[in-house]
């Protein structure tokens, strides 16, 4: 067959520096997983030193490594896959070039659910969301905690 008789295929197209970033990714996702142990201001001082990638980066194409990097983290070595892992990720990524806060946050539950908690970032003053059921609409959720990322260059 052909390479002109392949059918067409509409995957997305990678980058190099996406791989970069998965493989970046997954280093902070390593780190992230402390949250299981460690207070969380603590583990986002840990990942506040950012990203060792130096070419900057989008907040979308944070999310979409640190996605990556929970899906497969939890497939290949059964670390958490949560908002909260997957935020801390995004934010060690894009700690180093832009202003990046921690916000966590808890919504009600109606007769038949429980509370519910979300982690999400700001970035440059604007909500990123990594991971949020997609029938709410309108972030819901009453922010409780905000933990700034700081700008730091060293390891921590």
């Amino acid at each position: 067959m052909s390479a002109s008789t392949h059918p067409q295929t509409s995957a997305p197209s990678l980058e190099a520096i996406d791989l970069v970033l998965f493989g970046e990714a997954l280093r902070l996702m390593r780190t992230a997983q402390r949250v299981r142990t460690e207070p969380l201001e603590k583990v986002v001082d840990r990942l506040s030193c950012g990203s060792l990638v130096t070419h900057p980066t989008s907040p979308r194409r944070a999310a979409l490594a640190a996605n990556r990097a929970g899906v497969r983290g939890a497939r290949w070595f059964g670390w958490l896959d949560t908002c909260l892992t997957k935020s801390l990720t995004a934010g060690g990524l894009l700690a180093r070039r832009r202003r990046v806060v921690l916000r966590v946050g808890f919504r009600p539950g109606n007769g038949t659910t429980t509370v519910d908690g979300h982690a999400w970032l700001a970035v440059d003053d604007e909500d990123l969301q990594l991971s949020a059921p997609p029938d709410l609409g309108p972030n819901p959720y009453s922010e409780i905690l905000e933990i700034p990322f700081s700008r730091r260059k060293g390891p921590a």
